[in-house]
């Protein structure tokens, strides 16, 4: 029998969720170093575009943001990228909509960052 790839990854996949659980929480560290410059610390691989929206949403002229940060469950794809497919889609551990609930918890932070 031939197997793919993708498939032997979705089978891991399957095995590895049925070992977690249905839901998992993900934690959101925000950090503030000066008046201008924040840390932003995701769980997981976060797709670049991910990222890239909580820079431009941040109110600190500076915002970095690391991944892999506590936990590392698997990729963090776009809901454009769960739409498309990929090897990271099949991969991924979290349901379509994640990336984003998790750019909204990290600017929600850095707004009460920046009101203090």
């Amino acid at each position: 029998t031939n197997i793919t790839f993708l498939t032997k990854v979705a089978a891991v996949k399957t095995l590895d969720l049925a070992s977690l659980g249905a839901t998992r929480p993900m934690e959101v560290q925000v950090f503030r170093l000066d008046r201008e410059t924040a840390i932003v610390c995701l769980p997981c691989e976060i797709f670049v575009e991910l990222g890239l929206a909580i820079k431009r949403a941040s109110p600190f002229r500076h915002t970095m943001v690391i991944s892999v940060c506590n936990d590392r469950p698997s990729y963090v794809p776009t809901q454009k990228a769960f739409a498309e497919g990929s090897y990271e889609v099949t991969n991924a551990r979290v349901a379509p909509g994640a990336g984003e609930m998790l750019v909204a918890a990290a600017v929600k932070l850095l707004g009460s960052l920046k009101a203090e």
